[in-house]
């Protein structure tokens, strides 16, 4: 179960990071 929580975590934040970098690439 911890093994999947930090997965889990792990994708979602790379999901974050990855729209941030979008948003932040379409700014640039």
């Amino acid at each position: 179960m911890e093994v999947t929580d930090v997965r889990l975590r792990t994708v979602k934040s790379d999901s974050r990071m990855k729209a941030i970098s979008s948003i932040t690439l379409d700014d640039e």
